[in-house]
């Protein structure tokens, strides 16, 4: 037995202590591989602690398992509040311990439920900028659109189309992205009396139109300002009078208008808007009463001012986070 024993101590302590470094080598890593964990701690009234329902909800609102995103700790202390009225009541003191330190917040709730979802909402809150370290592949965002659809009302000014200067109400639907813009529009320029020595006839003549615009603005401080391109088609009317009787006419005509569009966002669904246009010379220019000689002719160029109201038409798309 003395000999046993002294092989033991001159070769069993290196063998020993060889053994638990093989241990600890070994252990290390097994060690690192483990998960970050982040534990949850309740104080106080037991009868709100439901670490399942809780977790649940953090992962819910997180989007990811909480307890793979940071090592730390949540400890929820709860307290049983009553009133006078006798309506329980319980007061949640939270505290979030983790790598970057620590944080506190005092609740006052009616219930467990509006507790849990509370504690987790605030938990989740602290946590969200942070990277989990193994997440599923997020869904693909949503790009927003910047389509918008608006109605218009508004009053133009007119010189050339008719005999005398004129004006009529003006309506129109349009479509808007980022700097283009598309837009239908009808309006009406109210009567202007045109004469013929010759026939000795006095005629009132009026015009309804509907056009197709194209714009294209840039941002200049609070007003967008660009160029604008419109082809309109129009029927003039005429309703004559004089000794030889009432002959009345009417005339299809085409023309083209090129000008300016500013447009004054008011900081809601409302954008006043301002154009300026010159028409080129209409086809065919002139116009004449029941087949008879060319009655009137229009000016080789005119020139329209508008003022409208645009009301935008619901809501634009906003991002929404896939689910």
């Amino acid at each position: 037995m003395s000999l046993l024993a002294t092989v033991w101590r001159v070769r069993g302590a290196p063998l020993l202590a060889l053994m638990c470094a093989l241990s600890m080598w070994f252990a290390t890593p097994l060690q690192a591989q483990l998960p970050p964990q982040l534990r949850v701690r309740w104080l106080g009234a037991q009868s709100c602690a439901r670490d399942v329902e809780f977790d649940r909800e953090l992962t819910r609102l997180l989007g990811a398992d909480a307890h793979t995103i940071e090592s730390g700790q949540v400890e929820l202390r709860i307290d049983e509040l009553a009133d006078d009225g006798g309506r329980a009541g319980y007061r949640l003191r939270l505290q979030l311990e983790v790598a970057e330190g620590k944080s506190e917040r005092v609740l006052e709730l009616a219930s467990c439920a509006e507790l849990r979802h509370a504690a987790a909402l605030l938990v989740a809150t602290a946590l969200e900028h942070r990277q989990p370290t193994s997440l599923p592949a997020q869904p693909a965002v949503r790009r927003p659109r910047d389509d918008v659809w608006h109605v218009r009302l508004g009053l133009l000014a007119d010189l050339g189309t008719l005999p005398a200067a004129s004006a009529g109400p003006s309506a129109g639907l349009g479509w808007e992205r980022g700097r283009f813009r598309l837009a239908v529009q009808a309006h009406y320029l109210f009567a202007r009396e045109a004469s013929d020595s010759t026939s000795r006839l006095v005629a009132e003549i009026d015009q309804f139109a509907a056009a197709l615009g194209v714009a294209y603005l840039w941002t200049l401080g609070p007003v967008r300002l660009g160029p604008t391109l419109d082809a309109e088609l129009g029927v003039l009317r005429a309703r004559a009078r004089g000794e030889q009787g009432s002959p009345e006419g009417t005339a299809l005509w085409g023309t083209a208008l090129v000008g300016a569009l500013a447009e004054l966002p008011t900081g809601g669904r409302l954008t006043l808007a301002l154009s300026l246009q010159l028409s080129l010379p209409p086809w065919p220019p002139t116009f004449s009463l029941a087949g008879e000689e060319p009655f009137y002719e229009t000016a080789a160029l005119g020139f329209r001012a508008g003022l409208a109201a645009r009301v935008r038409l619901g809501f634009k798309n906003e991002p929404v986070r896939g689910q």
